[in-house]
């Protein structure tokens, strides 16, 4: 078994060994760069020494090689290599001509338009993958053989699923105490449960066509934190607070449904 000190030593060789190729691709880059412009130069040398009669020059910009870096000990990968995918936009017409210049005339290039990149914002990202990694853990489930209109997004050869998109998220302070009192075994305690105070709820929510029909079917889940009592195996007790959230499945349909939330099952109702 590693301990933890050799474990960080080789999380920090691995870190310095990361750093060094970053070091020596820039490296690499600059020194492939600088090779370039004075390849160019040589070339517009010959050009004017060669040619006497108006020329053009066509190029074009590809990729030449993309350097990735795998972190891998013996047959162990520590990451996978990736290459990133970027959106820009950019308007052309910010961008001049440029010239190269010397001492028999100027040559005008194309133009080269300005980029700008407007990269998503972190809180941003992390909401809209939240709601979706949500929405993918929150299904209704019926039987083959109800008639629904709308297309399944799973089905298999038992049942048909699907998915409650997310739909709004409110924020506000409230109490629940309709489990006031609960008893909860867990871990050789034992938690009774007393007010459950909220600070946001998040609504997803799906209308679905059945034998001509429409319903709705509707997942409520109010995040908060349980006030609540633990006692121990000696008796002891002392109030404390724990990270919960209540979700509330709801539907106008009376037909045969099961509510699956983050691989539970439920039926309409509310569990915590």
């Amino acid at each position: 078994m590693v301990t933890y000190d050799e474990a960080k030593t080789q999380i920090q060789n691995t870190l310095s060994a990361i750093d060094g190729y970053k070091s020596t691709l820039i490296s690499d880059i600059i020194k492939w760069r600088f090779n370039r412009v004075e390849a160019s130069k040589l070339i517009l040398q010959k050009f004017r020494e060669k040619f006497l009669t108006p020329w053009s020059i066509s190029y074009e910009q590809g990729v030449i090689h993309k350097h990735k870096v795998l972190i891998k000990k013996g047959d162990l990968i520590a990451s996978t290599a990736q290459t990133p995918s970027l959106k820009a936009s950019y308007n052309a017409e910010i961008g001049g001509y440029s010239t190269l210049q010397h001492e028999e005339g100027t040559i005008n290039v194309p133009q080269v338009p300005v980029f700008v990149f407007e990269a998503t914002p972190i809180e941003g990202f992390l909401l809209e993958h939240s709601k979706e990694v949500l929405s993918s853990a929150l299904l209704v489930r019926f039987k083959r053989d109800v008639n629904i209109a709308e297309t399944p997004d799973y089905e298999n050869a038992y049942a048909k699923y699907f998915r409650l998109p997310y739909v709004t998220e409110i924020e506000g302070a409230g109490n629940i105490a309709d489990f006031a009192g609960k008893a909860i075994p867990f871990g050789g305690v034992k938690i009774i449960l007393d007010t459950f105070e909220f600070y946001a709820l998040n609504y997803f929510k799906r209308d679905l066509t059945i034998n001509g029909s429409s319903y709705f079917f509707q997942v409520k889940i109010s995040r908060g934190r349980y006030k609540c009592k633990i006692i121990d195996e000696t008796g002891t007790e002392r109030e404390s607070f724990i990270d919960s959230a209540i979700v509330e499945t709801l539907t106008d349909y009376d037909g045969d449904v099961t509510f699956i939330v983050g691989g539970r099952e439920y039926s309409k109702g509310v569990g915590v």
